[in-house]
């Protein structure tokens, strides 16, 4: 064995022979690796069973061997390291860490001034987001950019591959945070579900233009079914997704999305069309709007709309069981405000009534506001004691019922009672309505005044319990509520509150 003078451009090594490297320990702190010239490789500190010379500027490294350079760790059965050309070789158990990727394999070559390389039959972690897989080959373009040749890619946590990527050729760009496939095949639990010739997707959680996964289905009603979702990153508080449908049956069904965040505003709109539905003879359409305005710290305004060209609609088009059975749509306008001891509200708010034709009876309209006003208020003595009232006044119209205009009144007051093992709180309060209804009803002005009582009451009951080795806290915490309202007969208020569920 030689000293070779070609060495003077490495640090440190560790051991020229057997003997000399036994009870070293490689420290693999990254902070230890010194600074560099750019463009050089840097110091590289080497540990192992064997360090020997085979020729100029050259060593190789058997058996257990660590080597540690510029922010690198490698591990392998056997390593060469060629200080002229910078290029590490390295087999058997081969373990690279990287700021970004841990990645294990059988055979490395890896240039350590620009980072190129390969490495093969890797198994890869991305150490710094979710992304992890194996694959036949990867090539290592630069120290942030990767390829993959028939490679699989899952953000599943370890042990849990039920969603994965199967990719002929994959590339990984940490520059961008973009990974791009070739021939791919998404599959769940084994079983291939979408196969596409080309994709790419995020690499952490940033948002990005994109098509997102389509879906297939099939139906009675429409016949195939098949949505192609594309996503529209068009702002950082703002974005947008369309959703082209081919129903077989149908036609070509167009949706857009649109979605906002502003300093004072928010929204959500969707509008989606289908022109010359071929099964109903006619363009359908569905309309829902939803947007808040923040006009100060505590007044907030906004506004729900939705709207279907027909009352068939969901039942012919959703492919959602939920949806299928909705018979009402919301329509409203509000405006709130919150403060330390009162609130207060306005709203208008109307329905659409979806009717199904085949159903023995008519689905009844629910009633609309028009207008409800409402005005809360609490306040807190010294003492505990709490005093809080609850007013309203709403118009309640509909088509073919009675309508009316109801103002409440509702003044409580309520002392809770605590200490560390229960409490106790007392309350009481007058429950006051007025009905002023129009002329088809049997009476027009009807007043009702309830006295309520409450009683709320509860326990706690703990001790230490021991089981299976591990110490617990058990807890029993029994409640008691009770309210006394008395009997008002209420036969001619009509019910303005309720309607059929959905």
């Amino acid at each position: 064995m030689t000293h070779l003078p070609g060495f003077t451009s490495i640090a440190l090594l560790l051991a020229v022979g057997t003997a000399a490297a036994d009870g070293l320990v490689l420290k693999k702190d990254v902070e230890l690796s010194g600074s560099t010239a750019a463009g050089k490789a840097g110091p590289m500190f080497v540990s192992a069973d064997r360090i020997e010379s085979t020729a100029p500027n050259v060593i190789e490294a058997s058996g257990r061997v660590e080597a540690r350079q510029a922010g690198n760790n490698f591990f392998a059965d056997w390593l060469r390291y060629d200080t002229t050309l910078s290029q590490v070789q390295a087999r058997g158990q081969v373990r690279m860490e990287q700021p970004t990727l841990l990645v294990e394999g059988d055979s490395l070559r890896l240039n350590i001034n620009d980072y190129s390389g390969e490495l093969t039959q890797p198994v890869y972690q991305l150490t710094d987001q979710p992304g992890r897989g194996n694959a036949e080959r990867i090539d290592f373009i630069d120290k942030y950019r990767y390829t993959l040749k028939d490679a699989t890619y899952t953000t599943c946590s370890a042990d849990n591959d039920d969603w994965f990527l199967k990719v002929k050729n994959l590339d990984l760009d940490k520059t961008r945070n973009v990974g791009t496939a070739r021939n791919a095949t998404l599959r769940f639990l084994g079983v291939p579900i979408l196969y596409t010739p080309w994709m790419d997707f995020p690499l952490n959680n940033a948002r990005k233009t994109g098509m997102l996964a389509p879906t297939f289905g099939t139906t009675e009603r429409s016949g195939l079914d098949i949505l192609a979702p594309y996503y529209l990153n068009l702002a950082p508080n703002y974005d947008a997704t369309l959703y082209p449908r081919l129903l077989s049956k149908r036609g070509v069904q167009l949706g857009g999305e649109f979605r906002y965040l502003l300093d004072k505003v928010r929204g959500e709109n969707r509008l989606e069309y289908l022109p010359d539905d071929n099964e109903a003879d006619r363009s359908r359409w569905s309309l829902a709007l939803k947007n808040e305005y923040r006009l100060n710290a505590s007044t907030l305004a906004g506004m729900n709309f939705n709207r279907v060209s027909d009352n068939d609609y969901f039942r012919d088009l959703s492919n959602l069981i939920s949806s299928t059975s909705i018979s009402s749509l919301n329509r409203e306008a509000w405006l709130t405000t919150q403060h330390a001891n009162w609130n207060a509200e306005l709203r208008a708010q109307t329905f659409q009534t979806l009717q199904d034709s085949s159903a023995p009876t008519a689905i009844v309209e629910p009633y609309a506001r028009l207008p409800h006003a409402r005005l809360g208020m609490t306040h807190t003595l010294d003492n505990g004691l709490e005093f809080k009232l609850e007013t309203e006044a709403t118009r309640f119209a509909h088509a073919t019922r009675t309508e009316g205009t109801r103002v409440l009144a509702y003044p409580t007051v309520r002392l809770p009672l605590t200490n560390s093992f229960g409490f106790l709180t007392p309350q009481i309060g007058w429950h006051s309505s007025y009905y002023a209804l129009d002329d088809s009803a049997a009476r027009q002005n009807i007043k009702r005044n309830l006295p309520i009582f409450s009683l709320d009451s509860g326990v706690t009951f703990d001790r230490p319990v021991r089981f299976a080795g591990n110490d617990y806290e058990q807890t029993l915490e029994p409640r008691a509520y009770y309210v006394f309202a008395p009997y008002r007969d209420q036969e001619a208020i009509p019910v303005f509150d309720s309607a059929q569920l959905d």
